[in-house]
């Protein structure tokens, strides 16, 4: 999946954002694989596999609303010095269609590890 930024792209000094990759799906699954962290979410999931899955199906799910709505989902990793390459993901952000009328939902999480610290 292409992962290059866009004129549309948010900026942070402290995130990167970015389309998800499919190489994401491992480090998501750690992420749905925290009872708090989906606490409110629909990633319901309890085995390592289950998790994986999920982590899966989100990924094709928040990359192809880019193309056919028009907004999505980010995937969010800490910014790194220049040259440092990028690590896994630690959490994600953006917008979702819902069934509740035109206006789009903003939906966000990330490591338990990082809650408090002001990133949302």
């Amino acid at each position: 999946m292409e992962t290059q930024p866009s004129a549309s792209q948010p900026s942070s000094k402290r995130l990167e954002f970015s389309r998800f990759s499919d190489e994401d799906a491992a480090a998501f699954a750690r992420l749905l694989s925290d009872p708090e962290v989906t606490r409110s979410i629909m990633a319901k999931a309890t085995t390592p596999e289950q998790c994986l899955e999920c982590a899966q199906q989100r990924i094709a799910w928040h990359n192809s609303t880019w193309d056919t709505l028009g907004y999505g989902v980010w995937a969010l990793r800490e910014r790194l010095p220049e040259g440092v390459p990028a690590g896994p993901i630690i959490g994600w952000c953006g917008l979702i269609a819902t069934s509740h009328g035109p206006t789009p939902e903003i939906l966000y999480g990330f490591s338990r590890a990082l809650w408090g610290g002001g990133l949302a």
